[in-house]
């Protein structure tokens, strides 16, 4: 990746692949997942552990959005009835996160 490929939030002109909304039951969890392209994942009701391999787990309660880098391990749980709406998208029309073909500036945080 060169400097050239280092998107502001003005130039965003964002992929989105898959949305889903569907209720998650305590207990539900997605350990050391990587996925392919960035997710936003809103928790709408409920709470939410999360952390990237060998970093502090995050807790996420309800009303809280979060961001899930792409091509980086994670576990995602759920840790209190959850209702999620989630978002797999890319930020630009023309690259990957994963392939690091791209980065925004200023990083999204978690």
């Amino acid at each position: 990746m060169d400097k050239n490929n280092i998107i502001t939030p003005e130039t965003i002109d964002p992929i989105v692949r898959v949305t889903s909304f569907h209720p998650c039951k305590v207990g539900t969890s997605w350990i050391n997942r990587v996925i392919t392209d960035s997710q936003l994942l809103i928790c709408l009701e409920g709470q939410l552990e999360f952390f990237y391999e060998k970093e502090e787990k995050q807790n996420f309660p309800s009303q809280s959005i979060l961001f899930i880098e792409a091509g980086r391990a994670h576990t995602l749980s759920v840790v209190k009835d959850s209702i999620l709406c989630t978002f797999h998208f890319e930020f630009c029309q023309k690259g990957t996160w994963a392939a690091n073909e791209y980065r925004i500036k200023p990083m999204p945080e978690t």
